[in-house]
């Protein structure tokens, strides 16, 4: 356990990391979005796309091969260390941030939860696939294609950037990197807030009662990717926040912030399929500028498609990768547009049905109470925003309803007393910034849920929606008289208190706890997993030989078995024993088990796991008792077996004697 790497050694690479990330993302807003002024947040969050389309490129050439990762983090650091002492140097006092009491205050109030962000990984996607992944290309020293983890073939930016961190030498990198990325979507939040005019103290107070949901706490601690596509929101929704409200407005030149856009959004669409669907933000953005009617549409159309293609650029890439080893770039989904092969097409199905219709439910009723259940402790959607997410949602329409009715009153009067506006003078004094940016955030919000409504009905999927609502809601404040913005700030910082997860205090607790050496680390890491998990590593790294393979079946889990190790679960992968229903013999059985090359078998009691459905189980029963056939053969002998798990040895043919 301990030769995964230490929390120390994590945050050591991760600042090296940023730091480099920052002066890359500053040197990009300077000469390609002509930002002089870079703001610091932006920076950072264009950096680190940049950087994983830059980690791509070193993986497939072969670079990583020839150098280590660790290595590039190394020497791009003393490039960055020199731009950034000269940006510092040539600054004055007010460029530096302006509420540091509240940034320090937001830090550490987020402190409490790093200690799981520096802990070793026990998230069930973490263990299965984002770090899996990353140990076998590491191990393999190319982006190769696994196809007993389908995963493998995502568009996966993200792992790109685990694969530079991990390569240190330590796999509870990545999980601090996803809390930084975190924290700057807090900060950015924070930023839009005061932007548009509300106080420092009611933005930290905001930007909390957005992080400390359940959900959003979940998505930190698991260290699930969704993490990076709220930063990139973030980042698009200040970069808009940042043009509308600036005296010197790239609305007048809107290029520069078309290459900013189409770096985010193109980074949000590579980290996976879903994340597409923020191309939609800098459409509005573009739609928005259309509606004042004070540019020239050629030139909005040029801007639109200078974010389109380099959105594309940066995206694309990513894709190909999948495309190249198995035809189809939205592996695993979707694979019968691409191919009819059985096997392949029957573990496309399982995952969609997986991601569609596991959580949740379609019909018009709960299209318009699924905002209730995901305030409430219901367990539907597989977490939920807190109660605060209900009055943040209610203060937002309330806004946009009452930003309308003033709107239709005030072009009634100006009709009635000119006789006739100009459209351009109508369409540009009927709303200011404040109302415009609430108006895209209330467009784009119905977008995403209606997106989230109809594709994976899982409560973290919707949390770009949920991030627009709180913009909105955020300026929707900032209209309201100062005794009233007290009252709802107030009330918001009750139901934030009342919705926090209390169940998970233990768990933040216990992970500074082994931290700071009051607990073991395999403690930590047993408890974790569920109390069993560990003992099947454990008997495997003492009763198999070094140099041996191990296939697992109805468990996933692979980052922890010292073992050469592939996943033999029927529909969850392609390569074994699936469709199941093919192998119902004993000699398909044994031969499909000999062609694995498996010299060991570890079959979970039950399919372990979030990934099942009824009729997969069924399934997956049936196979397991097809398998139980090779006991009584000898073709399977049982070495060891717990509560959960039973560890086979596969005996060769030549070994059995025929009876």
């Amino acid at each position: 356990m301990t030769s995964l790497g230490s929390a120390w050694k994590a945050c050591w690479i991760n600042l090296l990391f940023m730091i480099s990330a920052y002066s890359l993302g500053r040197v990009c807003l300077e000469h390609l979005c002509g930002r002089r002024r870079g703001d610091v947040l932006l920076s950072m969050i264009t950096g680190i796309n940049i950087a994983a389309l830059l980690s791509l490129s070193f993986a497939v050439t072969g670079v990583f091969r020839t150098m280590k990762p660790a290595y590039i983090i190394y020497l791009s650091l003393f490039p960055s260390a020199l731009y950034i002492f000269r940006l510092v140097k040539n600054s004055s006092k007010n460029s530096l941030p302006k509420f540091r009491g509240e940034i320090i205050a937001l830090l550490l109030l987020t402190l409490f939860f790093a200690g799981a962000s520096l802990s070793m990984p026990i998230g069930w996607d973490e263990m299965v696939y984002h770090h899996s992944v990353v140990q076998r290309w590491i191990t393999d020293g190319s982006p190769l294609f696994y196809p007993d983890i389908p995963y493998s073939a995502f568009p996966s930016a993200n792992s790109f950037i685990y694969w530079m961190l991990t390569d240190s030498g330590t796999v509870i990198a990545p999980r601090l990197f996803l809390w930084v990325c975190w924290v700057i979507s807090l900060l950015a939040l924070m930023k839009i807030s005061n932007i548009y005019g509300l106080s420092r103290g009611k933005s930290l107070l905001l930007a909390m009662a957005f992080a400390t949901s359940q959900i959003m706490l979940l998505v930190v601690s698991d260290a699930y990717v969704e993490v990076i596509l709220l930063m990139n929101t973030a980042g698009m929704l200040l970069s808009m926040a940042g043009a509308s409200c600036a005296r010197t407005s790239t609305e007048d030149d809107p290029i520069g912030t078309s290459v900013l856009f189409g770096i985010m959004a193109g980074g949000a669409g590579a980290i996976k399929l879903t994340g597409l669907i923020l191309f939609a933000i800098p459409a509005a953005w573009f739609v928005n500028l259309l509606h004042l009617k004070k540019h020239d549409r050629a030139g909005l159309l040029r801007s639109a498609a200078i974010f389109t293609t380099v959105g594309m650029l940066v995206a694309a890439p990513f894709y190909i990768r999948p495309l190249t080893y198995t035809g189809n770039p939205l592996y695993p989904y979707f694979c019968e547009w691409f191919t009819d092969s059985p096997p392949r097409i029957a573990m496309s199905e399982f995952h969609h049905k997986i991601g569609s219709e596991k959580f949740g439910s379609r019909s018009l009723a709960i299209f318009f109470a699924a905002p209730l259940a995901l305030s409430s402790n219901d367990n539907s959607f597989d977490g939920n925003f807190g109660w605060q997410f209900f009055l943040v949602l209610a203060i937002a329409t309330a806004g946009i309803v009452f930003a309308k009715a003033s709107a239709s009153k005030l072009r009634v009067n100006r009709v009635g007393s000119a006789g006739k506006a100009d459209d351009a003078d109508m369409a540009g004094s009927e709303t200011g910034p404040k109302e415009r940016m609430m108006y895209m955030t209330a467009a784009l919000a119905l977008l995403f849920y209606i997106f989230w409504f109809f594709s994976a009905q899982q409560a973290r999927f919707l949390i770009p929606a949920a991030l627009t609502i709180y913009t909105g809601a955020g300026i929707c404040i900032t209209k309201m008289r100062k005794s009233l913005q007290t009252c709802m700030i107030g009330l918001l910082l009750m139901l934030t208190i009342l919705s926090l997860p209390w169940k998970a205090s233990g768990y933040y607790y216990y992970s500074w706890s082994q931290l700071l050496g009051m607990t073991r680390r395999i403690d930590f890491v047993n408890t974790g997993t569920g109390g069993d998990f560990l003992s099947s590593v454990d008997a495997v790294m003492h009763l198999t030989p070094e140099n041996s393979k191990l296939m697992l079946i109805f468990e996933h889990r692979i980052l922890y078995y010292p073992r050469r190790t592939v996943i033999g679960t029927p529909y969850f992968q392609e390569q074994f024993f699936t469709p199941s229903e093919r192998f119902t013999k004993i000699d398909d059985i044994y031969a499909e088990l000999e062609k694995s090359g498996a010299d060991y078998l570890m079959v979970a009691m039950r399919p372990e796991g979030p990934d099942e459905l009824p009729e997969y189980i069924e399934k997956h029963a049936e196979f397991a008792e097809n398998l139980s056939q090779l006991i009584p053969t000898g073709q399977l002998v049982e070495i060891w077996r717990s509560k959960n798990h039973s560890l086979f040895k596969i005996r060769q043919s030549s070994q059995i004697k025929p009876k």
